[in-house]
């Protein structure tokens, strides 16, 4: 058994905890004092009034009628300066969210439903030959608003995901539909709409990378931690193909000073996959 230790040896134990204590103390009140004057620097008020920036900036984005993404974003960017908790982040969004359906009435008049649109969806293709085209590609476009509000707008997440399967569907039904099967339209409409479906397919993708970017700041430690909130996200994550999907893995898992260096490389790429579909 090791000898006891003497008054000496704990008298030595106790001032360094003490001062290992006071150091880190040092350390948070420096910091908060960091924190505190680089707040009133950026917004002109002391991080007391953080609320009222936080509502300030919002509710004069949706005034003046931005989209939920960008009064969402400026919402992230004050509270990253006020640091804080990720609690703290969820219920202020869940009242800037409030206000901004309130605003652009989306609480009492949302649309229809998906399963309202799948059901129209249905018995127009059970008309077959005769579907019209251009209804369809309406209902595309509503099944598109409702994945966008809901999937990734802080809507009702299950509605949006019932909105993104059926438009799944839906893309499936052009692409190996017969040109027969179809009215008020012609083979060359139905080849634009093909091209038009694959390259909203990637600005989709584009879109959901631009915003974990500007989330974290284009820093790379920023994009690293928010590539990991998107890698744990199936709603946004099961829209990439495998080969992305180990990309935004590599950045999420990997080392910071390399995150936006990959990051770059993955947007580009998947912007040119855009290219041969692109009208000449």
């Amino acid at each position: 058994m090791p000898p006891p230790l003497g008054t000496t040896s704990i008298e030595t134990l106790i001032v360094v905890a003490l001062t290992l204590g006071i150091s880190f103390a040092a350390v948070m009140f420096i910091q908060k004092h960091r924190r505190e004057r680089s707040f009133r620097q950026k917004w002109g008020v002391p991080k007391s009034e953080g609320a009222n920036v936080l509502m300030k900036v919002t509710g004069g984005l949706i005034d003046e009628g931005k989209d939920w993404h960008t009064v969402e974003l400026a919402a992230r960017l004050v509270m990253n300066d006020l640091w804080m908790l990720e609690s703290e982040q969820t219920k202020a969004l869940a009242i800037v969210r409030n206000r901004w359906e309130r605003q652009r009435g989306v609480a009492d008049v949302h649309g229809r439903r998906a399963e309202d649109i799948v059901e129209e969806l249905d018995g127009l293709k059970a008309r077959s030959p005769g579907v019209p085209l251009a209804r369809l590609i309406d209902l595309r476009h509503e099944l598109t608003a409702l994945i966008k509000s809901d999937l990734y707008g802080g809507g009702n997440k299950m509605e949006g995901r019932a909105a993104l399967m059926a438009r799944r569907h839906l893309d499936q039904f052009f692409f190996h539909t017969e040109q027969s099967h179809l009215v008020r339209g012609n083979g060359a409409d139905l080849d634009v709409l093909k091209r038009a479906i694959v390259l909203t397919t990637l600005a989709e993708q584009v879109t959901l990378l631009e915003q974990a970017r500007d989330a974290g700041g284009g820093s790379g430690k920023g994009i690293k931690l928010e590539m990991l909130k998107l890698m744990n996200d199936p709603d946004r994550f099961d829209r990439f193909n495998d080969e992305d999907k180990a990309a935004i893995r590599e950045i999420a898992r990997g080392v910071s000073l390399f995150a936006k260096t990959r990051f770059n490389h993955l947007h580009e790429a998947i912007r040119r996959r855009g290219i041969p579909y692109m009208p000449s």
